[in-house]
């Protein structure tokens, strides 16, 4: 028991003096806080400026208008049965009528008629499909009928255009013996005229064919079918 307080007591001794060398020191050191102390040595911080993120927009692709299609109407010299001739009136005031049965706008002019061994060439005139134009070879020009689209005074360019006996032939061209130019062709009254044999061969008409033609008619007329022949024509009795 003795010893121990001896112990204590020496204890308490030491405890005095560390405390009297404390307080003549100056003060406790300050703790150093890292986060709160330090300083940053790096020098200021720089932002680096924000990357656009805004895609430029898509170039507009060019819009092509393909230009309206250039419609183009040409007339042409009518190919065989494009011009027909439709009907032949007798004298005194003779005339035939010409229809373009095609499909095309065809010119009449180029175009011969005949008579053999008359020959007469056609004036420039456009006939639209289905046009009809009035060719006067009498004494009196024809008449303006209703649904014309022309009327042509050609006069006696061809002779008499009788009842009794005749023919009419159209060509493309002055080539009378040619079965490549003759597009149309009639004779009434009697077989063997001077045109008959290119049309035969043309096979547009028929050797030895003709429309008979009775004393009260004024006029034959045909449909206008290309290379029908005699079949499609017939005569007008009657006014």
């Amino acid at each position: 028991m003795k010893r121990t307080w001896i112990v204590f007591l020496l204890a308490m001794l030491v405890a005095a003096a560390c405390s009297s060398d404390d307080s003549e020191g100056g003060g406790t050191e300050p703790s150093t806080t890292a986060d709160a102390a330090a300083t940053t040595a790096a020098g200021p911080t720089t932002t680096e400026a924000p990357t656009d993120t805004t895609a430029t927009p898509a170039t507009q692709a060019a819009t092509t208008t393909a230009a309206p299609a250039t419609t183009t109407t040409t007339t042409i010299l009518a190919s065989s049965g494009s011009l027909q001739v439709t009907q032949v009136v007798f004298e005194p005031g003779a005339y035939v009528l010409v229809t373009n049965v095609g499909g095309t706008a065809t010119e009449l002019g180029g175009h011969w008629i005949c008579r053999r061994p008359s020959y007469k060439q056609l004036p420039s005139f456009t006939l639209e499909p289905g046009d009809t134009v009035a060719i006067g070879l009498g004494d009196t020009p024809p008449p303006d009928l209703a649904g014309l689209a022309g009327v042509i005074d050609l006069g006696r360019a061809l002779g008499p255009i009788t009842r009794s006996d005749g023919e009419i032939g159209l060509f493309t061209g002055p080539n009378f013996d040619s079965a490549d130019a003759i597009v149309d062709y009639v004779q009434w009254g009697s077989a063997g005229h001077g045109r008959e044999a290119v049309a035969a061969e043309a096979g547009i008409w028929t050797v030895g064919a003709f429309v008979e033609v009775p004393e009260e008619a004024i006029s034959i007329s045909s449909s206008g079918i290309p290379g029908a022949g005699v079949e499609d024509w017939f005569a007008d009795v009657g006014g």
